[in-house]
This record gives C-alpha cells, sequence and structure tokens, in this order.
C-alpha cells in the first residue's frame, strides 16, 4: 500500500535558512513550522524531508556535521511529537548534473523506493523553485513558501500558477482543505 508523504525541503522551509548550516546550536524552526507539519501528520501524511546540500561538495562542511544537523532537528521536532519518517540530501554542486539535486526527482526516487509513494496524494513544500520542479516531475503539487528564499519566488510562482503561501501553516490549511 502506497503513503501519502509532504516532502519537505529543509533549509527555508522548516529551519531558518543560515547558509551553508553546519553548527546544530544553530537549528531554528521556521515561524507556523510546528503547527503546518502538525496538520500535515494528523491527518495522515508522513514527513519526508529532501534538501540539496551542496555545501559537502563545496568544504564548507562534512556528512557528520549534516546528521548533526538533521539529529537535532529530529530532537527540536520530537519535543512536539512529530517525526521525520526519511532523510534524504544531495551533496553534489549544481554542475554536476547528478540525478539526485533538485529540480530533478532523485531523492523523491529513493524514499519511494524505501516505502511506495501515493504522487496524486503527496505534495512538496519549499522555498525555492528547484522544489516545485521536483515535485513536477514526480506528478505532485508542489508549493513556495514565503519563508527563506520564498519570497524571492512569489513573483514568478504567481506566474506559473504556483500556489504561494507565507508559511507551513497557511500551505497545510490550504492542501487539507483540497
Amino acid at each position: 500500500m502506497s503513503r501519502k508523504v509532504v516532502f519537505l525541503d529543509r533549509d527555508g522551509t522548516v529551519i531558518i535558512e543560515k547558509n551553508y548550516l553546519s553548527n546544530p546550536a544553530e537549528v531554528e524552526l521556521e515561524f507556523g513550522a510546528v503547527e503546518g507539519l502538525r496538520r500535515f501528520t494528523s491527518a495522515g501524511f508522513q514527513l519526508v524531508i529532501v534538501s540539496n546540500q551542496s555545501g559537502i561538495s563545496r568544504g564548507y562542511f562534512n556528512e557528520r556535521q549534516l546528521d548533526d544537523v538533521n539529529n537535532r532537528l529530529a530532537d527540536i521536532l520530537s519535543s512536539y511529537n512529530l517525526h521525520i519518517a526519511s532523510w534524504h540530501h544531495c551533496p553534489h554542486l549544481p554542475t554536476d548534473n547528478c540525478a539526485c539535486r533538485k529540480p530533478k526527482p532523485g531523492m523523491l526516487d529513493i524514499a519511494n523506493a524505501l516505502s511506495p509513494v501515493d504522487w496524486a496524494s503527496s505534495m512538496l513544500i519549499g522555498d525555492k523553485q528547484s522544489d516545485v520542479g521536483a515535485a513536477h516531475a514526480r506528478g505532485m503539487q508542489g508549493f513556495i513558501v514565503g519563508t527563506g528564499q520564498g519570497f524571492k519566488n512569489e513573483k514568478w510562482a504567481q506566474k506559473k500558477g504556483i500556489k504561494f503561501f507565507n508559511n507551513l501553516v497557511e500551505a497545510s490549511e490550504f492542501a487539507l482543505k483540497t
């Protein structure tokens, strides 16, 4: 049986964008993240993180530091009884032309291989055009939130007919109504 998933970009969507975050002590949740994530899980969605992390290839941090940041986020979310079903990241540079870097759907495919996804009932929420591109590559809805770099993409989203929300709370309110 396939599952309903909300794929989430990490930086700028769930946590405050810190440009190549490598220090777990600097993890801070975005406004509305907890409430939005609670609404999705209450509606039966699993939460999956899909995050481009080129800072690894750039030498700004390593896999262990990324794990430490993710573990800190998991601990914070756990204190709110929220659980991330799986974590996926792309360590490559944009010029590497890999299959996993959003807007390509490689991370989504890996999540699907672990546990089948009901693509038609799932969605991807992020703050960049590449997030929406990955969603569309698998036939899902893609939403832009205005946190992180999202407001830079508001006009683009409007032109393309892509739903734009101020934060995860607003995205969850819309997604769970439709």
